[in-house]
């Protein structure tokens, strides 16, 4: 939520672009005084782009998770009784979650695992293993 803001505003194309083309001036202004050292700089930083992008794109949306997990730990549904009988047991309480929600459901909880496993301690279940 606030730290996506803070990285879409820092990390925003036009920073990176700008930031690239002035590297690839500074790269070329070198090549033709003879250094070599920085030819391989641009597509280091290219691809560094594409990974914070690509990091940027998976950061976790938790609001839905979150409903989710109220869902399924409500203690008047059978899912709630049988979510809290397999902790009790002793299963891993993510683990647990991840088996009893959709595929989608899975992979954000996969994104989100450490606001899920937070979240879970603080409604009484033990901690993810």
């Amino acid at each position: 939520m606030f730290s996506s803001e803070i990285t879409s505003n820092f990390f925003g194309e036009g920073v990176w672009i700008f930031c690239f083309f002035k590297l690839m001036k500074v790269v070329l202004v070198m090549k033709k005084r003879g250094y070599t050292a920085f030819e391989h700089l641009p597509k280091w930083m290219l691809l560094s782009v594409f990974l914070i992008h690509a990091a940027h794109a998976a950061t976790c949306d938790f609001a839905p998770v979150k409903k989710e997990i109220d869902v399924i730990t409500n203690v008047n549904t059978s899912s709630g009784q049988e979510y809290r009988k397999r902790v009790h047991e002793g299963w891993d309480s993510v683990k647990v979650l991840n088996d009893m929600t959709s595929a989608d459901m899975r992979a954000s909880i996969d994104v989100c695992r450490f606001d899920v496993a937070e979240y879970l301690t603080k409604l009484g279940f033990a901690p993810a293993h």
